[in-house]
């Protein structure tokens, strides 16, 4: 059981938020004069919403565990197999959400290439790395890689709040979360700090390759290590002009995307005037980005050439689904995108808390 401050204006935030994700079920949501909006999750299978919300007088801190809980209420609770656990083993715990993930690589496919990056070494500090188990198999994950925000898969909607209360209790910085609309948005429902803005965004997949009509001059090649500096300095005007950027130095990212044969270069009039990069395929999956041109060389048609290209290497390095996120706030992206063969799968958002 959880409160959100607010009152009726709380209530009215979580019940929009619960009512764009259907999947909420088994959470009830109240209000009580002079007090708090109340989240409590209830039996899956309960209908009957009268008596199944406790209240919270002012004050309470929301989502921390009760001191007075019985031994008897968390013996039941395991004995559901119901766990989340936390560990810093990313060996341990690829190997037990992984394939989990791969089961859906495609709606999954930033915890899978945010997993790889741990393995290899991109994220090491303070790492977060949430499975919640029923049965002895994994059925939610969750992964924070800081500064940046927390990465959810498309996990079952009732599955949260006890996310949110484990990670209280562990008082966690959580500055923001990512992942599919539905899930992000019952998450921010639950959790203790108000959103402060969002990004809106689209996954896509390639049906059909189709060439840009008419396709700009000049031709792709992979980047190589002479290109590093470039590339660095361009990685880090995409981020400032995404509103990704964290203020880390990117060349050890771009070295090792380099390495990989991971980024593409669109030249024309013998420079380069553009990059996008796809990620190595895992489980049959690569997805494209960043796709960047400079402000000054923009109109030529030299984003949606390299956005060809890149796609092709996917292809030809193996992928079978390859995948891309749109700003929805952009519709020249997504409009271009649909263009050279990119239909739409789902719906996602990155939003940050107060």
């Amino acid at each position: 059981m959880g409160a959100l401050p607010g009152g009726e204006r709380g209530l009215t935030a979580v019940t929009a938020a619960l009512s764009r994700a259907p999947r909420v079920s088994g959470v009830a949501v109240t209000s009580v004069p002079g007090e708090c909006a109340v989240v409590t999750r209830v039996p899956w299978t309960t209908r009957a919403w009268p008596g199944a919300v406790a209240r919270v007088r002012p004050g309470t801190r929301p989502w921390h565990r009760r001191r007075n809980r019985s031994p008897q209420a968390d013996r039941g609770r395991h004995n559901q197999g119901m766990t989340w656990t936390f560990t810093s083993d990313a060996e341990a715990y690829t190997a037990a959400t992984e394939p989990w993930l791969l089961r859906d690589p495609v709606r999954n496919t930033v915890p899978l290439t945010v997993l790889r990056g741990i393995r290899n070494g991109q994220w090491v500090d303070d790492l977060l790395l949430g499975r919640l188990e029923r049965g002895g198999q994994t059925v939610a994950a969750a992964i924070q890689t800081p500064p940046h925000f927390l990465v959810l898969p498309d996990i079952p909607a009732d599955t949260i709040p006890e996310l949110v209360e484990r990670l209280a209790e562990r008082e966690r910085s959580i500055s923001g979360v990512t992942g599919p609309l539905p899930v992000v948005e019952a998450f921010a429902a639950c959790w203790r700090r108000p959103e402060a803005e969002r990004r809106s965004e689209r996954l896509y997949r390639l049906g059909s390759l189709c060439a840009p009509d008419p396709l700009a001059g000049g031709a792709s090649r992979t980047a190589v290590e002479d290109d590093l500096d470039l590339l660095v300095k361009w990685g880090g005007e995409f981020q400032a002009e995404a509103d990704h950027g964290t203020g880390a130095d990117l060349t050890p990212l771009v070295a090792g995307r380099i390495a990989r044969r991971e980024l593409v270069l669109w030249e024309a009039g013998g420079r380069p005037v553009a990059f996008a990069g796809v990620s190595t395929p895992l489980g049959g999956m690569s997805r494209v980005g960043p796709v960047y041109t400079p402000p000054e060389l923009r109109g030529g048609g030299y984003g949606i050439a390299v956005s060809h290209a890149v796609s092709a290497k996917a292809l030809a390095d193996g992928a079978e689904e390859v995948l891309l996120f749109t700003d929805l706030a952009n519709p020249t992206s997504n409009r271009i995108y649909q263009a050279i063969g990119y239909r739409p799968v789902s719906d996602y958002a990155s939003i940050a808390f107060a």
